[in-house]
């Protein structure tokens, strides 16, 4: 199976209808950030959920940052569009 967004209700795991393309995240490393991101998830969810990825439609577009940082431009920014 595919990548899906952990929140149960959400319209990008819907099958039945042609699929969105979404930006999935990945649950943070920090273990600070991981366990609010499960908090959440779970409390949306209203159960446990084994929490993978969630879906830029859960966010804030002001909270999604929109640049690549790489280890070979270090310093620099680079504009999202830009990175394939």
């Amino acid at each position: 199976m595919g990548r899906l967004c952990s929140v149960i209700n959400c319209s990008t795991r819907n099958s039945n209808v042609t699929p969105e393309r979404v930006t999935l995240f990945s649950v943070p490393k920090d273990d600070y950030l991981k366990s609010q991101w499960i908090n959440v998830v779970c409390a949306v969810n209203n159960r446990e959920t084994n929490v993978k990825f969630v879906c830029a439609k859960h966010f804030k577009t002001e909270d999604i940052k929109r640049t690549y940082y790489g280890s070979e431009n270090l310093g620099s920014e680079v504009n999202n569009a830009d990175v394939e």
